[in-house]
């Protein structure tokens, strides 16, 4: 199955339990773009890129039965990380604009600014961060926390 744009599908959530939201959901969190000078955005953003490429080899590395045909490269402030047949994710910085782009093959599309007070990139149309995106989508994947375990144990 396939979610429009030819983007495939995350895996069924027929073993997770419903879970339903009452209408007084919390809003979500407030993030603010930063106004980072071109040595901050690189900074900031080579070391995010960095550390990710790190965790995503880990992973890849791991013997892990969901990790197959996995593949991770990064170069230049553009990452690839290919997950075999569940498609390819694509980071790249872009200077211009003081932000990192993502090609999701799950949820499209998006473009993070980073909040210097919240140490974090955020997606302003959402209010989804970066990281806590790839969590989920990766995550769902691999159909436990492997992911968001390497993540709270990178240092």
């Amino acid at each position: 199955m396939t979610l429009g744009h030819n983007q495939p599908s995350l895996p069924s959530d027929s073993h997770m339990k419903r879970v339903y939201f009452s209408s007084h959901s919390c809003p979500p969190p407030s993030f603010t773009a930063s106004n980072l000078d071109i040595q901050e955005f690189h900074q900031i953003s080579d070391q995010t890129l960095d550390s990710l490429s790190e965790i995503l080899e880990r992973l890849v590395e791991l013997d892990h039965p969901k990790v197959t045909g996995w593949d991770v490269d990064y170069s230049s402030g553009v990452m690839n990380f290919s997950l075999g047949d569940h498609g390819t994710y694509v980071l790249n910085k872009q200077p211009p604009n003081k932000q990192i782009w993502l090609s999701s093959p799950f949820s499209g599309p998006k473009r993070f600014d980073y909040d210097k007070e919240q140490k974090c990139w955020f997606y302003g149309r959402e209010g989804s961060e970066l990281m806590s995106l790839l969590r989920t989508e990766i995550d769902k994947i691999l159909e436990d926390n492997s992911f968001s375990s390497l993540l709270t144990h990178h240092s």
